[in-house]
């Protein structure tokens, strides 16, 4: 590879067959870049994602076809346990993961950098890529415009972030997205054992989102917690009497909200 000049890339072999691994390769052939290989340490799984792409697969890291550039789509444990199997010298290596830093790579190739989709993925659900903001960190600025052009052809949002800024993306992801959806399990529960169709909070789930993304979370929090009312707090902790853990949520939550307003 020759970090003088900007080289198109055109194949890619992707590491890792999960949620990410699948969405993302599925975008990049369907954008006429040529995915060569899928590499998973379980072989039914990469035989799945390659039959679906139509491309080779191996769990034999010692197998890996050439590549432009070598795609870590893998739990962030594994792609350090990866990296020290092979040799990668002269390898592009780029991975997609929110808390990985970027120096993950330095020990084993010149050439590397992160692509990260800031979304949540779930293999059989579909998602339009081209709104999805992708985050970039490289090693240099060949790498950088290496995968600015690579991401370009699959969304529209991308911008620079370090390792230190990724990171608060993540957590502010499991936040906005882990958490809350995690509140809407327990929701869902609470209606179903009551005898109340699940859907019944949709509206409620879909204007709570619309109003956050017009005026901000911040100022459209509504609810007991921002009003102190302490009566309808007791009443629904007592109401949870048979699920402590949610309890703590609740009271928890409460709290933080009430301070945030009122502190």
């Amino acid at each position: 590879m020759n970090d003088s000049t900007v080289d198109t890339i055109r194949t890619l072999v992707v590491l890792g067959s999960g949620n990410v691994a699948v969405h993302l390769a599925r975008s990049f052939v369907q954008k006429g870049i040529e995915i060569v290989q899928v590499y998973s340490p379980t072989i039914d799984h990469a035989r799945q994602l390659a039959e679906e792409i139509a491309c080779r697969y191996t769990n034999r890291l010692a197998d890996l076809h050439d590549a432009d550039l070598y795609l870590f789509a893998l739990t962030d444990s594994a792609i350090p346990e990866v990296l020290r199997q092979r040799s990668w010298e002269g390898k592009l290596c780029v991975h997609t993961a929110g808390s990985v830093p970027l120096d993950v790579f330095k020990p084993f190739t010149q050439f590397y950098g992160v692509l990260y989709p800031f979304q949540t993925f779930s293999r059989n659900v579909p998602l339009a890529l081209d709104e999805v903001p992708f985050f970039i960190e490289a090693s240099d600025k060949n790498v950088e415009q290496q995968l600015f052009q690579l991401a370009s052809k699959i969304s529209s949002r991308i911008q620079l972030a370090n390792s230190q800024q990724r990171q608060s993306l993540h957590l502010a992801g499991v936040f906005a997205c882990n958490f809350v959806n995690h509140m809407l399990a327990i929701a869902e529960n609470i209606l179903k054992q009551n005898n109340l169709p699940p859907e019944s909070i949709h509206p409620l789930i879909g204007e709570t989102v619309r109003k956050a993304l017009i005026v901000s979370a911040e100022k459209a929090q509504t609810g007991p917690a921002i009003r102190n009312n302490t009566e309808i707090i007791r009443k629904h902790i007592e109401m949870l009497r048979d699920k402590p853990e949610w309890q703590k949520i609740y009271t928890f939550v409460s709290d933080s909200i009430y301070k945030m307003y009122h502190s």
